[in-house]
């Protein structure tokens, strides 16, 4: 039923105009606003409703023609047109299972691990993307030292410490990824 309604119901029970009451109807319905079909009652047509209107109008109001009416009885005889009882709240609560009430909590943070495998070598958990990314820059940029160092010895201290002498700059740590194109990526969540 609509605020109006329940307004010139307020008034045939118990006097005055509908502007005595429609501010109490329009609140509780206000949550029609947000979910727009009969389960918008769950929220205050219930007992924990009809406190929550005394809390905000008081516990009464005196109409126009100056008969003073309790708040609590205005609003228990709405909740009881729409819905032919007072519910609690623990009735309303006890209608929604305990796994609803899980899927409204905090999602956990997914852990994710990437899996980099090449049919060479073993495979080798590195964590992150970001981490992956970050070795293969490091293989770039100490090739391109290497290529431009030519006989000298290349100072690696930011790159990868231990390859400080002209017989290791040859070697290629990563010579097992030379191809990254060729290397599979089989992407976990982990809980």
């Amino acid at each position: 039923m609509k605020p109006y309604i329940h307004a010139e119901l307020s008034v045939n029970k118990y006097g005055g105009k509908i502007s005595d009451y429609i501010e109490i109807h329009n609140w509780f319905d206000q949550t029609k606003a947000h979910h727009a079909d009969m389960r918008h009652r769950a929220i205050l047509h219930n007992s924990w409703g009809i406190f929550l209107c005394e809390q905000k109008f008081g516990v009464a109001i005196t109409n126009s023609v100056g008969k003073v009416e309790q708040v609590r009885d205005i609003w228990e005889d709405t909740v009881i047109q729409d819905l032919g009882r007072i519910p609690s709240l623990s009735d309303i609560l006890s209608l929604i299972p305990l796994s609803s009430i899980d899927k409204l909590s905090r999602p956990k943070k997914e852990k994710r691990v990437i899996t980099v495998s090449n049919a060479s070598t073993p495979t080798t958990e590195l964590g992150i993307i970001e981490s992956f990314n970050e070795l293969l820059d490091k293989k770039e940029e100490l090739k391109k030292a290497i290529e431009n160092s030519e006989d000298d010895v290349v100072e690696s201290s930011n790159l990868f410490d231990g390859l400080t002498d002209g017989d290791e700059k040859d070697e290629d740590p990563f010579s097992d990824f030379d191809d990254p194109g060729s290397l599979e990526y089989e992407d976990t969540l982990l809980d």
